[in-house]
């Protein structure tokens, strides 16, 4: 969870990791997405939302196969984001720390992976779709946002190994790939 929601892994036709998944034969999938922080929720953190991810791992009757879409590349004076914001960390204002506010055709047709040409009708639904996502921005708890910077992204702290979250260290080497073909069975 960065700026935006996860509608992006089902964004339009020809371009949903949902579709995508379903059309390689999983057949059981649940798309979460968290919802915009209101000023109550300021001091959740990557605990709270791993144990509400949890939750709905439980609710789904587990296993599960999780698959994390990722924006990256954080780069502004967090700490200064959380104060201005009063504790939470309003995506529309950290919107232009990444670029411009709002996306570019060329950009768009970039991040779709598509030769569409401008203006076409091939083109304009998935544009439209991806221009409606793009402008819903989040609210991030501003204890979270600080979180995942420092641990995530200043000192590697999952790729490293040394990541712990809910009382437990989590270990890369130990993620295996699902076994597609078992899960259409």
């Amino acid at each position: 969870m960065a700026l935006h929601g996860g509608a992006i892994a089902d964004l339009a036709a020809g371009h949903s990791l949902i579709a995508t998944l379903r059309n390689n034969g999983v057949r059981r999938l649940f798309a979460a997405d968290w919802r915009t922080a209101t000023q109550n929720m300021r001091f959740l953190g990557i605990d709270d939302y791993l144990a509400d991810l949890n939750v709905l791992v439980d609710y789904a009757g587990g296993p599960v196969d999780l698959i994390g879409l990722c924006q990256g590349g954080w780069s502004a004076t967090f700490e200064q984001l959380v104060r201005i914001g009063d504790g939470i960390v309003p995506g529309r204002k950290v919107l232009k720390f990444w670029g411009v506010e709002s996306a570019l055709t060329e950009d768009i047709r970039q991040v779709l992976q598509t030769n569409c040409a401008y203006g076409s009708s091939e083109f304009a639904a998935p544009e439209a779709s991806f221009r409606n996502w793009y402008a819903r921005t989040l609210v991030l708890p501003g204890r979270y946002f600080l979180e995942v910077v420092d641990k995530l992204y200043k000192h590697n702290e999952l790729a490293l190994g040394k990541f712990v979250s809910l009382g437990r260290g989590i270990d890369l080497a130990g993620v295996a790939r699902p076994d597609l073909s078992a899960r259409s069975r």
